[in-house]
């Protein structure tokens, strides 16, 4: 399958998965647009949406008079058409749910004072355009499309140009100020989007007499030629200007991104996919990358990923969360995302880093945090967590565990809780001459699990533990914890920074 359609076909599968986007029961508009009768069931659609009635099961059902048979649900034989049939409804009905038309999915109506914004889930696929140096100049009574389109974002129109070289006073300069002032602001959201704190790019519009031309800066103030910038500056300009700021995108919007061009370097994918993913952080955008390159994989961010399944019938699905990859029994869940990326696990490690393997989600999240917010701080730790689903079970014997592990690494290094699960993981593990570490024995004072390296008032206020003292094992819980981890990191008793740096310098010992 192409790169392309390999692309349509995860978001394909992306929107079936997203009830809170589209419409049917199946997660997915009904691909009768490409019948001819379509526009029935289209004016359904917009009339149901203008009067702000929620699509939910049973208006489906009583729409269903227009849709045959045959087009009950998107034919998967053609990805890249099915795609574009699901973005071109989405895109015509300009598809965007409030609070008070989508369902909340907190339960309890308090969506937006949980998370402080509304829900709006905007979805748009962006499919770069270049901007070149010759697109920053134009004639003043011909302007290019990008200079139409920067216009557009600092709130003015063509007219407004038109005015002012009419020759009339000084309104040439009076317009050239206040377009300075606007793109003072969009520098900033530029510069943020590039994640730079000295040296920042500066834009500058000149509107002279015979050309109009806008200036980018850095530093010692001499104009850059956009042509010879990084590609991977230029990526980032191009998706600004083509695609957030001309969108005008709100917490909670989702921006589809094709892959990576072939030509980007290594360096270039890893520091695109990190700027992506704190530009994201900072204003609530969901950014979705259909990739098959290993550098847009980020070992340390693994619930980032997201696996497209074939199904034996030719459709697909998606698996959400890492600890669920491979089914139950396979505890090398990084086997899957390789091989959905079609290369061996060299490309995933490194000789300089040391792996340690942990026995579940939560201690993968929390060590991890923990090492990215000692390394913000200036202290380094060459350590990547590899999380292994459970040390075994009833139907899973630690034995097979303790196999499959030593099949990813001869003599690995393994950090696992010490309750019972834990304790009958260790003898198998023994027996093999592997040799764990355990929370107790780096701890003492009866500490079992992860969540125990948490001082009580930390884990009281982060919620690790539950009302009744036990530990709070929720996934998303402890993904979204370890993004907060580092930014309230100096916030923490001393009892747990102390504890996870023993747990971490202890494995790194090992």
């Amino acid at each position: 399958m192409s790169e392309s359609s390999a692309s349509d076909d995860y978001y394909v599968s992306l929107l079936e998965n997203r009830k809170d986007i589209v419409f049917d029961k199946s997660g997915i508009l009904p691909d009768c647009i490409r019948n001819k009768n379509s526009y029935n069931f289209r004016d359904k659609v917009v009339k149901i949406i203008s009067n702000g009635t929620p699509i939910d099961d049973r208006l489906f059902q009583n729409l269903k008079d227009h849709i045959t048979s045959e087009e009950k649900s998107i034919s998967f034989n053609d990805p890249n058409k099915s795609f574009r049939q699901i973005m071109t409804v989405l895109s015509d009905l300009k598809v965007t749910y409030t609070a008070t038309s989508e369902p909340d999915p907190t339960g309890d109506g308090k969506f937006t004072e949980k998370f402080g914004y509304e829900l709006s889930d905007t979805v748009r696929r962006y499919e770069r355009v270049k901007i070149k140096q010759k697109d920053l100049v134009c004639k003043p009574d011909q302007p290019n499309q990008f200079m139409l389109n920067l216009l557009k974002i600092l709130d003015y129109e063509k007219g407004a140009l038109d005015t002012a070289y009419s020759g009339a006073g000084n309104l040439r300069y009076k317009l050239e100020n206040d377009l300075n002032r606007t793109l003072e602001e969009v520098s900033d959201e530029l510069n943020d989007l590039l994640n730079i704190n000295d040296k920042k790019y500066t834009l500058k519009i000149k509107l002279e007499r015979e050309n109009i031309e806008l200036f980018i800066t850095r530093g010692d103030g001499i104009p850059l030629n956009l042509d010879r910038q990084s590609e991977g500056f230029t990526w980032l300009f191009d998706l600004y200007f083509n695609m957030i700021k001309f969108e005008k995108f709100k917490p909670g919007d989702i921006i589809l991104l094709d892959e990576f061009r072939n030509s980007l370097s290594f360096a270039t994918i890893r520091e695109l996919t990190k700027k992506l993913r704190e530009y994201a952080k900072k204003n609530g955008l969901t950014f979705v990358l259909a990739t098959q390159n290993p550098m847009a994989i980020d070992i340390h961010h693994l619930d980032e990923v997201r696996l497209l399944v074939p199904r034996d019938d030719g459709s697909t699905h998606i698996i959400n969360d890492f600890d669920q990859f491979g089914g139950d029994g396979n505890h090398d869940i990084m086997a899957p995302i390789l091989g959905g990326l079609t290369v061996s696990r060299n490309y995933m490690r490194s000789d300089n880093r040391k792996t340690v393997f942990v026995e579940g989600s939560t201690d993968y999240f929390y060590l991890t945090a923990f090492c990215e917010a000692l390394r913000q701080r200036g202290t380094e730790y060459d350590i990547d967590f590899i999380p292994i689903n459970g040390v075994g079970s009833k139907k899973d014997s630690p034995k097979n565990v303790v196999g499959q592990i030593i099949s990813i690494e001869r003599n690995p290094t393994i950090f696992t809780d010490s309750d019972y699960a834990g304790t009958e993981f260790k003898k198998a593990a023994e027996s093999k001459h592997i040799s764990p570490s355990s929370i107790a024995e780096v701890l003492g004072n009866g500490k079992k699990v992860i969540e125990d390296a948490f001082s009580p008032a930390d884990a009281e206020k982060l919620g690790i533990k539950t009302k009744d003292g036990d530990s709070n094992k929720k996934f998303d819980h402890a993904a979204c914890l370890s993004y907060k981890i580092p930014q309230i990191y100096d916030e923490l008793e001393d009892e747990t920074k102390s504890n996870f740096m023993k747990i971490i310098d202890y494995v790194m010992d090992q």
